[in-house]
């Protein structure tokens, strides 16, 4: 016994099917994307947290060379002149190391470090040459203090002359 009905029910099953199927396939799409969007969002706020602190720590190493560099351009003037020309390569050398740091950087702020360690090169070339300055000034006050001794005892000596004039015009 068949059915009346048979190609009815078939095209009702062929439906359902093809109904089945489509709703089907926008649920799995739907969740599928649901859960790969925020995985995809989640690592790029994961590679932007990561870049975010990669730029704070070479800030921060930047920062803690250029103190140290800061106060060996300081300690400059307790020096002498040999002790500056060694303390002078050993700053431009870690200025040298700053530069290249700040040369791998690709960030906004890369400008503006770069006008700071320009800033330091000049102030280190600044503070050694008040200092070459000082030094300089200083054998010019040793100089001035020889000429004034040489005066001192030329004029002894021009005293002792005259007193010998005068003793072999008595004689």
């Amino acid at each position: 016994m068949q059915p009346t009905n048979r190609s009815e029910r078939r095209k009702a099953r062929l439906n359902f099917m093809l109904l089945f199927l489509v709703c089907s396939a926008i649920i799995i799409t739907t969740v599928f994307y649901s859960s790969r969007i925020p995985i995809k969002q989640n690592n790029q706020l994961l590679e932007f947290k990561n870049i975010a602190v990669k730029n704070a720590e070479l800030k921060s190493d930047f920062s803690d060379q250029f103190i140290v560099i800061s106060k060996m351009v300081d300690d400059l003037g307790n020096k002498t002149p040999e002790e500056i020309k060694v303390a002078g390569i050993e700053i431009e050398n870690k200025i040298t190391e700053l530069t290249k740091m700040v040369g791998e950087w690709n960030n906004e702020d890369k400008v503006l470090y770069q006008h700071v360690l320009r800033n330091l090169t000049n102030y280190h070339a600044a503070k050694e040459a008040v200092k070459e300055g000082m030094v300089s000034t200083g054998k010019d006050k040793d100089l001035e203090d020889k000429i004034l001794k040489l005066r001192e005892d030329n004029s002894d000596l021009l005293d002792k002359l005259g007193k010998c004039r005068e003793e072999k015009l008595k004689n």
